[in-house]
């Protein structure tokens, strides 16, 4: 099924989805799993029409059995508005997260989310789920009020792989007897897509990533944004495939992730919703990153979500 929506919308679509699945189920409350791409855009998926590397083949599978919100738009094009919209399904002028610095002191400049903000983790706390969430982004950090309805919120996971075992630790441990909502949050295709050579020179050579994945990365960054360096076509070529690589390696760990569910018998009872806070932008309008405007390919996000039955 192909819809368009704003990702401000997903709380009302996942606890919609619940009561679906629910019914589907005997009335037994179905597990939830928010997945987050952090930067990830939608055509460079390849359910989304991309080509040129297979980036994401196991969420191609899993899409082909999901509904695919062919026209999904983030509400910004950085991560400090945009996540708590989604978690709260409202837009930033009613939430108020606008500002935010990851540099320097952690928080001490940032906006919070109110208490009284509604968040879908205390939603499901609320109707008695075991609520966790795994998370790498320093705007993201506890303090911030993302902590929100979350039992635990471990805000200090690593890369793809990491994060994917932090969260299989907790299905472990977990009340079995309860119904649990997992929010995992990726940042492995933000720059500098700090990925293992493995993934980083998947479908590039390695030695041509080196630059962007070097200890002076932010200042090449800016450097580039600011027209003091200028890209080669053939440099661009591989900084699109890094990019590419990091979503392999996101989607390789989700494919593992699932597996084990399935190995559980967990995955049945279980919907599963990937989405992205923004997209990324590769000089289509003299820039590289994001956070710098409202463009389609720093709105156009992926939003799959599988409801069983």
């Amino acid at each position: 099924m192909k819809l368009s929506m704003s990702c401000a919308s997903l709380a009302l679509v996942v606890v919609g989805a619940c009561s679906r699945a629910s019914d589907a189920a005997s009335h037994r409350a179905p597990n939830v799993i928010v997945i987050c791409m952090d930067t990830v855009r939608a055509d460079h998926l390849g359910c989304y029409g991309h080509t040129e590397h297979p980036t994401t083949p196991r969420l191609d599978a899993l899409a082909a059995e999901s509904t695919l919100f062919e026209d999904a738009s983030a509400v910004a094009g950085w991560t400090k508005p945009s996540v708590p919209s989604f978690l709260t399904g409202t837009y930033p002028l009613q939430h108020g997260v606008y500002e935010g610095s990851a540099r320097g002191e952690v928080g001490k400049v940032t906006d919070t989310l109110p208490a009284a903000s509604t968040t879908l983790a205390e939603v499901f706390q609320a109707n008695r789920y075991a609520t966790a969430a795994f998370i790498r982004n320093a705007q993201l950090k506890r303090g911030n009020g993302f902590e929100q309805g979350f039992a635990t919120y471990d805000d200090d996971a690593g890369d793809a792989r990491d994060i994917r075992w932090r969260a299989q630790d907790w299905l472990e441990t977990r009340d079995a007897t309860q119904p649990f909502f997992l929010y995992l949050h990726f940042l492995d295709a933000h720059w500098p897509y700090a990925v293992p050579d493995e993934y980083a020179g998947k479908f590039t050579p390695l030695e041509g990533t080196s630059e962007f994945r070097g200890s002076d990365s932010r200042a090449l960054r800016d450097a580039i944004n600011n027209g003091e360096r200028t890209l080669s076509a053939t440099e661009l070529t591989a900084l699109r495939a890094l990019y590419d690589g990091a979503l392999r390696s996101i989607d390789d760990q989700l494919a593992t992730l699932f597996a084990y569910l399935e190995r559980r018998g967990d995955w049945e009872d279980t919907i599963v919703c990937v989405i992205a806070d923004h997209g990324e932008e590769f000089l289509e309008h003299g820039r590289i990153g994001h956070g710098h405007g409202l463009y389609e390919n720093l709105l156009h996000v992926p939003w799959i979500l599988r409801v069983p039955g």
